[in-house]
């Protein structure tokens, strides 16, 4: 059993081979990267070891975190696990799932191209890094992980740039790095121009020092000239500049101004005793900017890089919430509830000392009523449509996973009418007395007791 739509890849092949309207001979951007990403993909695969149990049941397949590509690597894993003889879900609701999931993200994807001076052709490379994770989702043990780096190259005519690239995705567009004639005049001034004063310094052709000076002055002129033909790069400021900039930014509630201060510190000074701190910070000025989804990987990596710091507790817990921020209605997709849950999980069994372990457990029930609703929903519209064999296998679903929430006496409730319409007044009964001693529903309680009387008459 297949679980993927039928439809799904004919609409991931379209937008995989969705081009600019001029045709070209030559392979666009997108295609480029999807040989790229497909040769990741392959990689990983291969060092991937899957239990052997893992092929009888689907196996849930889910993006770490967004990404405008996220649609390729989903089309790609999927069709290269059908291939293997995995059953394939990207639905995290559907049924009798695998217990292991694998779990992906882009970490970088793009094209970039180098033209020469005169040159009619351009050096273009695809990249991309993928990290990929198995875990298991009975124990939240991680079975196996890797990041995957793959590039490919090729050249084209820098006339093609603009027909091969795409104008939709922004990953798809090339970062065309043209060589200026000042960075190729500058070395060959420098050059001739050393290699005229150590002749003249050395066959004593420099009579005196005034001679000396004019070829030195005639030097320091040439850097000068060459210099004006390249662009110097923006001279790094302190650590600590960045770091109280940040701060400042942070103070006056700039959040995506204080998230740009903290990444250059990161990823310009690694070794900073401010580096840790600044990472934590960083991920805090994507939470004030309710850019949920790199808040989240950026505290991750808190977690993952600095386990020893003091900001790892508040991270761990951030990272739930920044999943439990990205929660949508109970009849859309859940895969950020299951993501908040399994992060509030790991955060109570990892610090059960912290006084956010109550605010972690209310969120737990909060994300368990939400998966308990759309599993209620589910029952409920086969229940009004007339297949009640169908909604009563979904509510019994409801009951059996989610006894603590509550919709818990609402299922109860409807097993009730489905007892009843199947002439077990019996059972209906039961279900209904359970729901009136137990359930604080007043509303609920009221159309119980309107059932039970509706059976009374119907008996006198």
């Amino acid at each position: 059993m297949i679980l993927l739509p039928v439809l799904y890849r004919p609409f991931a092949v379209l937008l995989i081979c969705a081009t600019s309207v001029t045709a070209a001979p030559f392979p666009t951007n997108m295609d480029l990267l999807v040989e790229t990403v497909a040769s990741a993909v392959d990689v990983g695969l291969a060092e991937m070891d899957m239990p052997d149990d893992t092929a009888a049941a689907p196996l849930l397949l889910v993006p770490q975190s967004k990404h405008d590509a996220n649609w390729m690597v989903d089309h790609l894993l999927s069709s290269k696990l059908l291939d293997r003889g995995f059953n394939v879900t990207l639905d995290s609701t559907a049924k009798q799932l695998s217990h292991m999931r694998l779990s992906y993200r882009l970490l970088d994807l793009g094209v970039t191209g180098q033209s020469g001076l005169r040159g009619s052709e351009v050096d273009r490379q695809g990249r991309v890094t993928l990290a990929l994770r198995l875990n298991d989702e009975r124990s939240d043990a991680v079975h196996w992980q890797d990041e995957i780096t793959r590039t490919r190259r090729d050249r084209v005519p820098k006339s093609q740039i603009e027909v091969l690239q795409h104008d939709k995705f922004k990953f798809a567009k090339t970062e065309l790095k043209e060589q200026t004639w000042g960075t190729f005049v500058e070395p060959v001034i420098v050059s001739t121009v050393l290699g005229g004063l150590t002749y003249l310094f050395f066959s004593n052709r420099c009579a005196n020092l005034t001679i000396l000076m004019k070829y030195l002055a005639i030097f320091a002129l040439s850097l000068g000239l060459s210099a004006c033909a390249s662009t110097t790069p923006e001279k790094l400021k302190g650590a600590e500049h960045y770091f109280s900039e940040g701060q400042k930014a942070m103070g006056k509630n700039r959040c995506i101004e204080a998230s740009e201060q903290f990444q250059r510190l990161v990823s310009n000074f690694p070794g900073s005793q401010r580096v840790a701190e600044a990472q934590f910070m960083l991920a805090e000025a994507y939470f004030c900017s309710e850019d949920w989804v790199n808040a989240a990987f950026e505290y991750q990596r808190i977690v993952d890089i600095y386990p020893s710091s003091e900001w790892v507790t508040e991270s761990q817990f951030k990272i739930g919430e920044a999943y439990f921020r990205q929660l949508r209605r109970a009849e859309l997709d859940q895969k950020e509830t299951f993501e908040a849950l399994t992060a509030f999980r790991y955060f109570i069994e990892d610090h059960p000392d912290s006084p956010r372990v109550e605010d972690a457990r209310q969120r737990i029930v909060d994300c368990r009523n939400l998966l308990a609703q759309k599993q209620y929903q589910s029952g409920h519209l086969y229940h009004r449509q007339g297949h009640l064999d169908a909604a009563k296998i979904t509510y019994e679903e409801v009951l059996r996973s989610y006894p603590d929430t509550d919709w818990y006496w609402t299922t109860l409730f409807r097993m009730g009418e489905i007892a009843r319409a199947q002439d077990d007044v019996d059972l209906a009964v039961r279900y209904w007395k359970e729901v009136l001693q137990n359930s604080e529903d007043e509303e609920l309680i009221k159309d119980v007791q309107k059932h039970l009387s509706n059976l009374d008459e119907s008996a006198g």
